[in-house]
């Protein structure tokens, strides 16, 4: 397999977006408000400003607000000045709007959880029960046995009815994606389009 430099495989990326979308390239910065701009937030903003200036397309600023326990108000303040200081502007934004709003992923809260409920309901996924705790001691029994902590699916097999007996009296859950079991591929494009077979 033929892997390609870090360089060649930006390219390649842009390249493909490019193709995929008719009229302006369209390019994005989504940081997280969860604290200070890094150095790796700042190449990515950089690499994706100049691709879309270079381009003539669209440079988009969108606050990946998702982590409701970190994130934080000030962070998003503090986000925006730090990349206005590096001497970015953006097309689109949370502070200047566009047309294609919303900015802040938290915004599409009710999106997602249509979307969610959809796939439950066309048994895509499932609603998991288990708590924190639960969680916790089966990565702490798997990593003891040298074992990658991975969900064992614990909930996976629950009826409809059961699951939604248990949601409807209060029991927190979440939904998560039912992945096939059986071993399939995908296409990494950075690695010359090769085929790569994965189990979970």
């Amino acid at each position: 397999m033929q892997v390609l430099p870090p360089s060649q495989c930006s390219a390649n990326i842009f390249a493909m977006e490019q193709s995929s979308i008719a009229g302006k390239v369209r390019v994005r910065f989504a940081p997280s408000p969860t604290g200070q701009v890094h150095v790796g937030n700042a190449r990515t903003a950089l690499f994706n400003w100049l691709f879309a200036r270079q381009q003539g397309g669209v440079f988009v600023l969108r606050i990946e607000d998702t982590d409701l326990e970190r994130s934080e108000a000030r962070y998003e303040s503090q986000l925006i000045e730090d990349i206005k200081w590096l001497g970015l502007d953006w097309d689109e934004g949370p502070d200047i709007g566009g047309p294609y709003p919303p900015y802040r992923q938290s915004d599409k809260w009710q999106v997602y959880r249509d979307h969610a409920e959809r796939l439950v309901s066309e048994a895509k996924a499932y609603r998991c029960f288990c708590t924190p705790e639960a969680l916790d001691r089966q990565r702490e029994q798997a990593m003891a046995q040298h074992l990658q902590p991975n969900y064992p699916g614990t909930c996976r097999n629950l009826s409809p009815e059961d699951a939604e007996r248990r949601r409807a009296a209060g029991e927190p859950c979440a939904i998560r994606l039912k992945i096939p079991r059986s071993p399939f591929a995908f296409t990494i494009s950075c690695a010359g389009g090769s085929n790569s077979p994965m189990r979970l």
